[in-house]
């Protein structure tokens, strides 16, 4: 074999040029059996919450529809995750709210801590989406239920106006009741898969850097990195902890979306709680998040924006 052949066989070069002199690169270490099960149990976790939103949500309304239409003509027959009392319905999808909220704070703190360099008002900022979105679940189940009571009758005494009074008559309310179960856990599983996107590209981040300040392309300031570097070091195992109870909780809300799809409301009532969570994701991360006077979209006020796209 001539000499230009084994040069085009090496993988890479062991040394570049940067400016004139040779440097050589930085050899990969090796990787602990640990290491690599973290990495193959956050890859399973990127596969569920960086799905195309826009895609996912196409699927919830076309799988919402046409599950709802064979369940409202084909009778299903009962389970334990038929009766409203199972564990998971009265522990997981009834505080699906505050599941949300605890785990994604805790994600949206993390994540903001290190690209803001602990900056208190960058992370407050991000924390009001939290805060927005709360607003919307409290506007739109306050909506669902005035609707259910100005639709509705007492089925056993039509002079009771009230949904409260007519259960406690032993009667049933029969009215357009929106379901709450589908709004929520869709909303729900948006917002995580839309706060998850700031992990894209995290583990290559220090390289990235590394990288640009060997070629002096680097355009963060060499202290803004000694900071970013100790955050990310100290502050990253927690993120991925955080990043894992997401996927958890985004696979939970989508088995827990079928339950509720399978048994409970009829296909009007699931369809339009499900284009509610649509539409208040919609008007936030698609619409007002991307104007200067809102939170803001996740990861706006990274400090490494200044990397190339490449990162």
């Amino acid at each position: 074999m001539n000499q230009t052949a084994k040069e085009g066989l090496k993988f890479r070069p062991k040394s570049v040029k940067i400016n004139g002199k040779k440097d050589k690169l930085p050899v990969a270490k090796p990787t602990h059996i640990g290491n690599f099960l973290v990495m193959l149990i956050l890859y399973a976790c990127r596969k569920v919450l960086f799905y195309n939103t826009t895609t996912k949500i196409g699927l919830y309304l076309c799988g919402v529809t046409v599950l709802s239409l064979v369940t409202d003509i084909v009778p299903i027959p009962r389970s334990y995750f038929s009766n409203k009392k199972n564990f998971f319905n009265q522990y997981f999808a009834k505080l699906g709210w505050f599941w949300t909220f605890s785990i994604a704070g805790m994600f949206i703190i993390s994540t903001s801590y290190v690209y803001t360099l602990a900056n208190r008002r960058r992370i407050t900022s991000n924390l009001l989406r939290l805060l927005v979105a709360t607003g919307l679940w409290y506007v739109s189940t306050t909506a669902f239920n005035f609707i259910e009571r100005i639709t509705g009758f007492c089925s056993n005494n039509p002079s009771i106006t009230w949904k409260r009074e007519c259960v406690r008559n032993g009667g049933t309310w029969v009215g357009f009741d929106i379901s709450g179960h589908c709004f929520l856990l869709t909303y729900a599983i948006l917002i995580l898969h839309e706060e998850a996107k700031v992990l894209r590209g995290w583990e290559r981040i220090p390289d990235q850097i590394e990288k640009e300040v060997r070629e002096g392309t680097c355009r963060i300031p060499e202290s803004d990195r000694n900071s970013f570097k100790l955050l990310y070091d100290r502050i990253t195992p927690t993120i991925r902890v955080c990043f894992v109870l997401m996927a958890s909780l985004a696979i939970l809300w989508e088995v827990m979306l079928f339950i509720t799809v399978l048994y409970f409301h009829n296909m009007p009532q699931k369809l339009t709680g499900t284009c509610v969570a649509c539409m208040c994701w919609l008007i936030t991360y698609s619409g007002y998040y991307h104007h200067d006077n809102s939170p803001g979209m996740p990861g706006k006020d990274s400090v490494v924006k200044a990397l190339k796209k490449s990162s």
